[in-house]
């Protein structure tokens, strides 16, 4: 009498007897899929960006100078806009958040949200890598609809030379972080000019 050993083996050569007429097939089959499939992606265009992050650019300003000189570059060469806001209203809402380095601001954050706050975005501001982040700006803080962008420009270049300016006096609170030093504030106007200039993409 055969073994449960036996059997099983008989079994099994006799499913691989069965099975072996159809092994080509199926490999043939499967091969032919990731064949088309590998021709399919070689043949495919790249996505074109589309989304507003994927369009922004990278903008790390080391100071208010070199932003500066990239808004001149853009005003000159051309740009494309891949935010809600015009180039005149971006700069508009930089100048209203430099102004308040010097002259203070009429409205501020809960005093128990600013340590937390300050907390949360100092690393961001020190990497000066823009945020994103998208929120609205404070209603303060909202540019006007119709702006001179020649007019938008001038101010922000005073402005940058104004805190620029080591004999400068600065204010010592911000209303969404709280107490700043001389070199914190800076940090705050390099990264928000970044954050901001980085919807607008210059031509090619």
């Amino acid at each position: 009498m055969a073994s449960t050993g036996d059997r099983e083996s008989a079994f099994f050569k006799w499913s691989i007897y069965r099975a072996a007429p159809v092994i080509p097939i199926i490999c043939r089959l499967n091969y032919s899929l990731c064949l088309r499939s590998h021709s399919t992606s070689m043949l495919q265009k790249p996505d074109r960006k589309t989304t507003i992050e994927e369009r922004r650019m990278d903008l790390r300003y080391p100071d208010l100078a070199a932003a500066c000189e990239d808004i001149l570059h853009l005003r000159e060469g051309g740009y494309e806009l891949v935010g809600n806001w015009s180039l005149a209203q971006i700069l508009d809402h930089l100048n209203m958040s430099m102004q308040m380095t010097i002259s203070g601001a009429e409205f501020t954050f809960p005093a128990l949200l600013r340590p937390v706050m300050k907390l949360m975005f100092m690393p961001t501001m020190r990497k000066g890598k823009p945020s994103k982040l998208r929120g609205k700006a404070p209603l303060q803080l909202q540019p006007a609809l119709d702006l001179d962008e020649d007019a938008c420009a001038n101010r922000f270049y005073a402005l940058a030379e104004t805190l620029m300016d080591p004999s400068t006096q600065f204010v010592t609170h911000y209303p969404m972080l709280g107490r700043l030093n001389r070199e914190q504030w800076l940090l705050l106007q390099q990264w928000h000019a970044a954050h901001h200039l980085s919807f607008v993409v210059p031509d090619a």
